[in-house]
């Protein structure tokens, strides 16, 4: 039914947390994608997907996903913050690389 589309895209949005909590970035990008697929303008889970991506090591696509959360809601806090983490995590990443 359409009326449970949110709670089941709730459930996805915190099954991507506890996975991301875990580690676990394939299934924890699987899990907001669904939530996402259930309902494009759950703005926390851009947030979300974009953490996950950092943990992914996939930059490129976390800026873009921080981006559409923010093209939804400016001034949401997950996704301000999330664009602030991307440099730092590249930099970090980086001298992770030269270290080798």
């Amino acid at each position: 039914r359409s009326s449970d589309l949110p709670k089941v895209a709730k459930y996805h949005f915190n099954k991507a947390g506890c996975l991301l909590r875990l580690k676990r970035f394939d299934e924890a990008l699987s899990a907001v994608n669904t939530c996402l697929k259930l309902d494009k303008n759950y703005i926390k889970a851009y947030g979300r997907k974009g953490m996950i991506l950092i943990g992914m090591k996939d930059f490129q696509n976390a800026l873009k996903s921080f981006k559409e959360g923010l093209a939804l809601d400016p001034k949401n806090k997950e996704c301000c913050e999330g664009l602030n983490n991307i440099k730092e995590e590249q930099e970090k990443e980086a001298d992770r690389l030269k270290q080798k």
